[in-house]
């Protein structure tokens, strides 16, 4: 019988580098699936030149949502239904952020855990 098992995970950088950085949660186990219903990014301390959220689905990244120069604390996020499977990784990444910066990524949604 497959087990369905809540998904609510946040990741952060807290020491951002100046340039690009990306929060990457694990990859997606051989035997779950993960449906996701939000995904959001946002840097706490100043503007980033962009926001972007999706996954990589293991040879490049598929973006869901992109915002340019989101100010400071304000959420990127897509809203939605994404499956995504094994070997594939959700990824928010944060382009043109300033040393030091806070950074924080969540997901929201379920992993099914398959028998």
């Amino acid at each position: 019988m497959d087990e369905l098992l809540l998904l609510d995970q946040t990741l952060s950088n807290l020491a951002a580098t100046s340039g690009t950085n990306r929060l990457e949660f694990p990859l997606v186990a051989p035997d779950e699936v993960w449906v996701l219903r939000a995904i959001t990014g946002y840097d706490d301390t100043s503007v980033a030149s962009a926001i972007r959220v999706g996954y990589h689905n293991g040879a490049r990244d598929v973006w869901f949502e992109s915002s340019p120069n989101p100010a400071a604390k304000l959420a990127v996020s897509f809203r939605g239904r994404l499956t995504i499977r094994q070997g594939q990784r959700v990824v928010v990444q944060f382009e043109g952020a300033t040393s030091g910066d806070d950074l924080y990524a969540s997901i929201n949604g379920y992993r099914l855990k398959l028998t």
